[in-house]
């Protein structure tokens, strides 16, 4: 068969508009699973912000996000791969954008499929079909229209993300490191971000008053509490912030 191909330039042709479909196909799919897998973050952010999800909760949306991710690259993958379009169909549409042809195009086709054609009236046929196939550009069915319409919901989905990111109070970056790293010991994300803490690590007498500043960025909390933690002389202070 594929020695048909090589051989025949309609065949050839036929086959550069197939796999320019598949490979669209396919492109296609890979934005949908985009969609999805934007969608299914901002919705764990959205979570994390309001119910502060729990490790093991996190742990439930990193799992789905993985099989819900790796099924829809997988079907698509696979969908590009067996829903192949047949030769009947590609000629069709190239005699819709050529209707000089008047269906010689097929006629090709089904007097290649029958043995019982004369090699003339074949190449009779070939000769006239192949004037018309020469000029049709292998993304006949690329349906471009499907992707933009999936490209701009992508690009929808991500600004609104985006700005959510910025107008949101609480950092949605603390929540995606929690959502993709639910083992980790990450702290929940507050309306209150302490950008630094002065003195920070400090020796003092045991009773001398210390003076602990800190700067927030975001809501100002209306009480703060001060951790000490340290071995011998040594001191580690730290501001932690009321949750808001």
């Amino acid at each position: 068969m594929t020695q048909e191909i090589q051989n025949d330039p309609i065949l050839r042709k036929i086959a550069a508009i197939q796999r320019t479909a598949q490979w669209w196909v396919l492109f296609r799919g890979v934005l949908a699973v985009l969609i999805v897998a934007c969608g299914l973050v901002l919705v764990g952010v959205l979570l994390d912000h309001a119910f502060i999800l729990q490790r093991s909760a996190r742990a439930v949306f990193f799992s789905l996000f993985l099989i819900v991710c790796c099924v829809g690259l997988a079907a698509s993958l696979v969908v590009s791969l067996v829903c192949r379009v047949s030769r009947l169909y590609v000629a069709r549409q190239v005699e819709r954008q050529a209707p000089a042809l008047r269906n010689a195009l097929i006629s090709y086709l089904q007097a290649g499929e029958d043995p019982r054609t004369p090699p003339q009236v074949r190449a009779l046929l070939q000769d006239a079909a192949y004037r018309h196939v020469r000029s049709v550009g292998p993304a006949l069915l690329a349906r471009p229209e499907r992707s933009v319409r999936l490209g701009w919901a992508l690009i929808c989905i991500s600004v609104l993300f985006a700005l959510y990111t910025l107008l949101s109070p609480k950092s949605a970056v603390v929540s995606v490191e929690r959502l993709f790293a639910p083992a980790a010991d990450i702290m929940p994300p507050t309306r209150t971000q302490i950008s630094a803490v002065l003195p920070g690590d400090v020796y003092v007498l045991r009773g001398a008053p210390v003076l602990i500043r800190a700067k927030v960025d975001g809501a100002v909390p209306e009480h703060v509490s001060a951790l000490w933690s340290g071995q011998s002389s040594a001191t580690s202070l730290c501001c932690f912030p009321r949750r808001g």
